[in-house]
């Protein structure tokens, strides 16, 4: 909290004076106690039952649905083990080796969560995948085409300027066939739906290639804004433009005034004396999504109820970092579109430069693969258009 008021004094534009100004409130409203334990047990629920999961894989080898319960995905661990066993089935090593790995995940909350909204199998990864510093694992081909469109390259560390010069080259030779005209719209649309639709089941994929996808789209519609409104359409950009920033800064000091909260009624609780634990037992068939209403605090197991709690802290932690970590990103790949879209050098050779500024020196137009020039106000309008595209389909795949 003295991190926060030291912030707020000396806070510098007035979305950080926000940031920090909702994330000290939520913090001062709370004065309640930590929450009971049937409470958080029945959140915990919710969020499977409520929540789509982010991907399918490990709940399909175990053949249980999404929001099964604990009891049931143990249950059918011991029946699918003893069914493939090697004794039994011939070459079943491999398939009992994969219903394990998927058990190990799913069988307690504080994996199972971060999987089920983000598809990680370790919260660590999020802060990795977010930063580029993926030096510790080894990567297959459709991870390093997610580092790729966020601008990062497996191995190196970039300046902001080199990631934005890596950015662009990528998204002319992305946008390239559409500007030039040599493939038709809907087969360009088709490539980049079925690459999506692989991309979006890797950990925090959905989510990346949303804000890509909205950055493509807001780069786009703004030139094409400025080309028909001129004036008008100027002013009308920089609102939107400080709407877009400001929404961003809100929806990251929330979820901090979150975190923080969440860590203080932690912390509360941490100090509470445990209940005697009282073991449970149910049978499959009376087991449902209402008989967690009824439960009564003293037949809680307690220490479910802290596995739950640090569950529910870790997905938290990791939505603070998305939403913090998003504004760069958004920024990032924005930066990179206008910076295609402003420049009178729209083909790759142009952007081999470590010097930005030079991107603006030389001739006009975009020059296709086979030389011809197509001048720059009809290359702009294509581009962003292109770019609104891509953009519009990459939204709709991640929320498909």
């Amino acid at each position: 909290m003295l991190q926060l008021i030291i912030r707020l004094l000396n806070f510098r534009t007035p979305r950080m004076y926000c940031f920090c100004m909702i994330s000290l409130l939520l913090v001062l409203a709370s004065s309640k106690g930590p929450p009971k334990a049937s409470s958080t047990l029945l959140k915990m629920h919710r969020l499977y039952v409520e929540q789509a999961p982010h991907d399918t894989t490990l709940y399909n080898i175990l053949q249980v649905p999404p929001n099964a319960t604990s009891d049931k995905i143990a249950r059918s661990y011991r029946v699918l083990s003893r069914k493939f066993h090697p004794d039994k089935v011939e070459d079943g090593e491999e398939r009992l080796q994969q219903i394990r790995e998927a058990y190990e995940v799913l069988k307690n909350d504080a994996t199972r969560l971060p999987y089920h909204q983000y598809g990680l199998m370790e919260v660590s990864d999020a802060a990795f995948l977010l930063t580029g510093v993926t030096h510790h694992k080894r990567l297959n081909s459709y991870e390093i085409q997610l580092l790729s469109l966020m601008g990062y390259v497996p191995g190196q560390t970039l300046s902001r300027e080199k990631r934005i010069l890596y950015l662009a080259a990528n998204i002319v030779e992305r946008i390239r066939p559409l500007v030039e005209d040599v493939v038709s719209p809907s087969m360009i649309l088709d490539v980049i739906a079925q690459e999506c639709a692989i991309l979006k089941k890797l950990p925090l994929g959905s989510n990346i290639l949303r804000c890509i996808g909205r950055a493509y789209r807001h780069a786009g519609q703004s030139v094409l804004r400025q080309q028909r409104f001129k004036k008008m359409g100027e002013i009308s950009n920089y609102l939107r433009e400080n709407v877009h920033h400001t929404k961003h800064f809100l929806e990251a000091a929330t979820i901090q005034g979150k975190l923080l909260l969440k860590e203080k009624m932690q912390s509360k609780a941490d100090g509470v004396v445990n209940l005697p634990k009282i073991e449970c037992h149910f049978e499959d068939d009376n087991l449902n999504d209402s008989s967690l209403y009824c439960y009564n605090d003293d037949f809680i197991n307690q220490d479910e109820h802290q596995k739950a709690q640090a569950a529910i802290l870790e997905s938290l932690q990791v939505a603070a970092l998305w939403k913090v970590r998003k504004i760069y990103l958004d920024r990032t790949i924005r930066d990179a579109c206008m910076a295609v879209l402003n420049g009178n050098y729209f083909f790759f050779p142009s952007h081999q430069t470590d010097n930005m500024n030079g991107w603006a020196d030389g001739g006009d137009g975009w020059v296709t693969s086979k030389g011809r020039t197509i001048t720059t106000s009809v290359g702009r309008i294509r581009a962003a258009s292109a770019l609104m595209m891509i953009g519009n389909t990459m939204v709709q795949c991640s929320k498909a």
